[in-house]
């Protein structure tokens, strides 16, 4: 990680892997993606997490491009 690393909402990830969030939280949990956990914010019940953009980096990287698929 990198001073100046962009760190990503579950929401951003989920997007960007093509994944639903719970999917995300589930790899976090894992162990499988590193995340920050955010002190809580007053009135919320649940402190955020954020990730950062290596880690999306690192899983983009293991993936293989699709085949042509004829367009």
């Amino acid at each position: 990680m990198s001073i100046a690393e962009r760190f990503l909402k579950v929401s951003e990830v989920a997007t960007l892997l093509n994944v639903g969030q719970s999917t995300v939280w589930l790899w976090v949990r894992e162990g499988r993606i590193k995340a920050v956990r955010l002190p809580m914010a007053p009135g919320k019940k649940r402190a955020a997490i954020r990730i950062p953009s290596s880690e999306v980096f690192k899983i983009l990287a293991t993936v293989e491009p699709k085949a042509n698929q004829g367009f």
